[in-house]
């Protein structure tokens, strides 16, 4: 059976929100621990609970985060900017990847269908009138870039065969 869908938002009562903190908490420890081991990296969580202003919550310890911030602040403005992700930038960069593949999609859909139109058209089942003139541009360079690829393919072969006669 599916969950409920979570609510997102403060939580009112003050011993749930304590308990649903300490039990994401030991869930965020785990994952670090988890990332830390596997890309053999130093890792460090601060997080500042704006219920108890007087102390931080440092993982896995006061001390290991405490240098890891000072190493962090030790590198130079140039050095910090270039190992740090934003994740806008993340998300531009994924974003522009998605869109680089959805123009590929929509290209190969496309010469997809007018291959099929072709097809349809070659074997009778439908007529060149019937069809829409942007449709008869499409066809026009679908079978002009076939052309031009059987063209290559038999420049390619004759070389072939010529090596091979002499």
């Amino acid at each position: 059976m599916a969950r409920k869908r979570a609510k997102h938002g403060p939580i009112e009562n003050e011993r749930a929100r304590d308990s649903t903190l300490k039990r994401r908490l030991e869930s965020l420890y785990k994952k670090a621990q988890e990332l830390s081991i596997l890309c053999n990296l130093e890792m460090f969580i601060v997080i500042l609970n704006p219920n108890d202003d007087t102390r931080p919550i440092m993982w896995p310890s006061h001390e290991n985060a405490t240098t890891g911030i000072t190493k962090f602040l030790a590198f130079s403005e140039q050095e910090r900017a270039k190992k740090m992700v934003l994740q806008e930038k993340l998300l531009t960069e994924k974003m522009h990847e998605m869109t680089e593949k959805l123009s590929k999609l929509r290209k190969k859909n496309d010469e997809t269908e007018i291959g099929i139109l072709t097809k349809r058209v070659l074997d009778g089942g439908q007529m060149l009138n019937e069809l829409h003139w942007d449709q008869l541009n499409r066809m026009n360079r679908f079978v002009g870039d076939k052309m031009n690829r059987l063209q290559k393919r038999r420049d390619e072969l004759d070389e072939e065969t010529n090596i091979f006669v002499h």
